[in-house]
């Protein structure tokens, strides 16, 4: 009879600690799951950003080489 209630006491610490490592677990991945959101939202800012920025680089680029192709007409023309 001893045997069992020492099983039986075993089986609910074990029960009582797999629940408690449940709820740590659980707590755990929420924490993981919000920090990689706010980890994915600011890596879309900064692509859209970086996205932004080379498309008024291309448009400067392309201005510039139209001033460029312009002078060096007009030059031709001298």
């Amino acid at each position: 009879m001893a045997l069992m209630d020492m099983l039986l006491k075993e089986l609910n610490g074990d029960i009582t600690e797999g629940e408690q490592e449940e709820k740590t677990s659980q707590k755990d991945y929420e924490r993981l799951m919000s920090d990689s959101q706010a980890t994915r939202a600011q890596n879309a800012k900064s692509i859209t950003d970086k996205e932004a920025a080379k498309a008024d680089m291309d448009t400067a680029i392309e201005q510039t080489k139209g001033k460029l192709d312009s002078q060096q007409i007009g030059r031709a023309h001298v």
